[in-house]
């Protein structure tokens, strides 16, 4: 019985695919790093996080100081940001069912509980903040130590590869979504637990 949800937040339960794009080509720019647009989004998606890199014209080492200037620029556009349609009304009834739900992301604690006090969202019990871009499986190994869960009784909901990977290694059941910044054959080829399309498929996999 799933008694524990943790949802990743950029790409899972908000919309940020085209505004972290922008983003990122606003510091390409002065950095020289290769610009891209809406059509290269889904061919980039598909790419290991190194190819990434490689095709950005990106040095490997350069990724988290980009990744820390893209999060400095976001806080300015949270009022920008929408919502998944239909994810609202599935965390109200996954909160109805009495799941305990909780937030592992990037972003800085302070900015998610301001986007959702804005949007009027109560549902979450925990939110963690998770530093670096590749440690994902430590943070997720941590947060469930610190706050005693049941990895049985314990799934995770995140949009990338890099959270079947953090998943698998922490031994954690995933469900991937396919309408974040992964596309569905990247996804669906690292084999995760669970993969949808919609979020209203959340709800089904619990009943």
């Amino acid at each position: 019985m799933v008694k524990n949800i943790i949802f990743d937040f950029d790409g899972t339960i908000v919309n940020t695919k085209e505004l972290v794009m922008n983003l990122y080509n606003e510091i390409a720019e002065k950095n020289k790093f290769r610009i891209i647009n809406e059509q290269e989004l889904d061919y980039i998606s598909g790419l290991p996080y190194r190819d990434r890199a490689k095709y950005l014209k990106i040095p490997i080492y350069k990724i988290q100081l980009l990744m820390a200037g893209v999060l400095k620029r976001y806080k300015s556009h949270l009022n920008a940001i929408g919502l998944i349609d239909g994810i609202e009304e599935v965390l109200y009834k996954l909160k109805e069912k009495n799941i305990n739900l909780s937030i592992i992301s990037s972003n800085a604690e302070s900015t998610i509980k301001e986007y959702f006090k804005n949007k009027g969202i109560s549902v979450f019990d925990d939110i963690y903040s998770a530093k670096g871009l590749f440690g994902k499986d430590v943070s997720i190994s941590r947060y469930i130590s610190k706050r005693r869960l049941d990895k049985d009784e314990t799934l995770y909901v995140g949009d990338e590869v890099r959270d079947i990977h953090a998943c698998k290694k922490s031994f954690v059941k995933i469900i991937a979504v396919t309408w974040g910044f992964d596309i569905h054959d990247a996804l669906r080829s690292h084999n995760p637990d669970f993969l949808v399309s919609t979020p209203k498929e959340i709800l089904d996999i619990l009943s």
